[in-house]
């Protein structure tokens, strides 16, 4: 009940528009599961641009990529939009765009210095001219796992670990194709001292764009 209070004073509809008119599948069926149990929402069709639209996701005309957060991160997104599709970028499917504004706060240590390597911070940083180093080194076999695994998720038994090994997963499988691919930079966040005689910690403003 908290989290659907947190929708409306954030503006945001309960009931998500869709232009997807056919049947739900099994597959559907385990992703509310998977959102109720785990109290997650689904930002198609209640923000931005897909507001009251519910824009299909595919060439087919059916909308099956979603972006999936937790209610209180609806706050933190600027933009949403499915775009058109373009064969030269998927067979089937449409670019889903979201941007995300939010400050972070990486880490809290208790002495900090500008010289010290551990504060290293490393991102990702997409170059077009590396797309296809990037597509190749995609593992196979690591992706198929990982959808092995979601297909044979009991929807009833669902925790945070098992969410959190999902993820992990992912981050890894797209990491190391990023690695390889010469994304990933490593810069040095600014220090900023909060308060007074307090812990110091790194602050840095994310925009991230998918």
């Amino acid at each position: 009940m908290n989290s659907i209070n947190a929708l409306y004073e954030l503006g945001i509809p309960i009931k998500r528009s869709s232009k997807d008119i056919s049947n739900m599948n099994n597959y559907g069926h385990k992703l509310l599961e998977f959102c109720k149990n785990l109290d997650l929402y689904i930002v198609n069709g209640r923000i931005s641009n897909d507001q009251l639209v519910g824009a299909v996701t595919t060439s087919k005309n059916t909308l099956i990529d979603y972006a999936i957060v937790s209610p209180m991160l609806f706050k933190c997104i600027s933009y949403f939009n499915i775009e058109n599709f373009d064969p030269i970028l998927s067979d089937i499917h449409c670019p889903v765009v979201i941007h995300f504004d939010t400050s972070v706060i990486l880490e809290s240590v208790d002495t900090l210095s500008h010289d010290d390597n551990s504060n290293v911070v490393y991102k990702s940083k997409w170059k077009n001219n590396n797309a296809n180093v990037f597509l190749e080194n995609l593992n196979d076999e690591n992706i198929h796992d990982l959808v092995e695994k979601l297909e044979n998720l009991d929807v009833n038994n669902i925790n945070v670990e098992t969410v959190n090994n999902v993820i992990l997963n992912c981050n890894s499988i797209i990491k190391n194709a990023a690695d390889k691919a010469d994304m990933i930079v490593e810069f040095k966040p600014r220090t900023v001292d909060l308060v007074s005689g307090q812990k110091n910690v790194n602050l840095i403003l994310i925009k991230i764009v998918i």
